[in-house]
């Protein structure tokens, strides 16, 4: 932890500029609870860590499209494995069991084409 000359070094210098980050106001900061920068601070965290979650997931999905799209421009038949529509979601933000079952199959058939077209290469 850093080292504070004095009690208003720390205020100023860690606690009014963290207070601000979490979303406070300066005058919250210095008139309203001490106990709010508590609140704000764990507030703050949540926030982060929500963001966090979404952003994963929205990397997640994007990595579901690409993969279609790979797979699709691997295909040797016309296969169709890249969704027509966007994937549906619910409201908990997970793909439809549905979609991801049609995924799995298209893929799935993807991956026994592939295996013949390599066992007649060979054989």
């Amino acid at each position: 932890m850093q080292d504070f000359s004095s009690y208003l070094d720390y205020l100023y210098n860690w606690l009014l500029p963290h207070s601000l980050l979490y979303g406070m106001t300066a005058e919250q900061f210095w008139y309203d609870e001490p106990s709010l920068f508590f609140s704000y601070e764990k507030a703050y965290i949540l926030r982060l860590e929500q963001q966090q979650e979404y952003d994963n997931y929205v990397l997640w999905l994007g990595g579901q499209y690409q993969m279609a799209a790979i797979s699709q421009s691997l295909a040797t038949k016309k296969v169709k494995i890249y969704p027509q529509k966007p994937l549906e979601l619910k409201k908990d933000n997970q793909i439809a069991v549905a979609d991801k079952m049609e995924m799995r199959k298209l893929r799935a058939k993807q991956q026994v084409e592939l295996f013949k077209q390599r066992k007649a290469e060979k054989g």
